[in-house]
């Protein structure tokens, strides 16, 4: 299994130096929370591949994308697959959706602001500028209370929303529920969020279910044999929710036993 995984994952033979998206696909996208892990796992299976051909990717061709995807954490990814992860984990943003309706309430407030920000990120846009323009051409009025996310106190922008208010930078988050964000260049060291649409070249959009369908023959082909669990933890969802899509693509799993673990592989992966 492990030589299995290893050539799934083009550690055993290193791609040819064009192969950048068709590598970051079939690793089902390259962790890039700190580019530079993206960086070395890229140049850990594509021969010859250096910084720059993969900023040019990024920044100037846009074949590769850097966006938030599993558990809501930023990979990178081949731009003409980008809706396969988006969508295909569009539950946990739904999570933070929800968060945000039990804050504000039922009303469409929360419509009315996500569409000033879907507006808004026409243009990349760092957390600040967003905040900006919601106070300035929406009329959104703000606060600064601490709330920077993983127990950082910073102050930063919460914009108010009928009698609650909500800190600017989960609105990212939260409007990913319905709408697929990814990242644009950084404004010094802030980063940018771009609404998909405009920043890929033939933006393919696709219905959730179909993307969760295609995510999970992914992960399978990436990370089989595996478990409902462990598809779970890896798309950052709760069991429950993997369940659901685990049972629709249930006639094309086959049940393996690898030296006494009863696991699953998509049968197209197994040939």
């Amino acid at each position: 299994m492990d030589a299995f995984r290893l050539s799934r994952h083009h550690l055993s033979r290193r791609a040819p130096a064009a192969a950048l998206s068709s590598v970051a696909a079939d690793i089902a996208g390259a962790q890039a929370q700190v580019l530079s892990a993206a960086q070395m796992s890229f140049w850990a299976r594509i021969k010859g591949t250096r910084i720059r051909d993969l900023d040019s990717a990024i920044w100037k061709d846009h074949s590769l994308v850097k966006a938030w995807a599993m558990r809501r954490t930023m990979f990178l990814l081949p731009s003409d697959e980008l809706a396969i992860f988006a969508r295909g984990t569009t539950r946990r943003a739904v999570y933070h959706l929800h968060s945000a309706i039990r804050r504000i309430g039922p009303s469409q407030a929360l419509d009315k602001l996500l569409d000033a920000v879907m507006e808004i990120l026409k243009l990349p846009r760092t957390r600040a500028e967003l905040a900006q323009h919601l106070n300035m051409s929406y009329g959104y009025r703000l606060k600064s209370k601490a709330g920077g996310g993983w127990g950082n106190k910073t102050a930063v922008p919460w914009v108010e929303v009928e009698s609650a208010s909500l800190p600017v930078g989960q609105l990212f988050h939260i409007i990913s529920a319905r709408h697929v964000l990814c990242s644009g260049p950084n404004v010094g060291n802030e980063s940018t969020q771009v609404r998909a649409d405009r920043w890929i070249p033939d933006w393919r959009d696709m219905p959730v279910a179909q993307a969760e369908r295609e995510l999970l023959v992914k992960y399978l082909k990436a990370f089989g044999p595996s478990t409902l669990q462990d598809f779970a933890l890896w798309a950052g969802m709760y069991v429950r929710d993997a369940k659901q899509i685990w049972s629709r693509e249930a006639e094309n799993i086959a049940q393996v036993d690898v030296e006494g673990w009863k696991a699953s592989s998509n049968r197209i992966s197994l040939t």
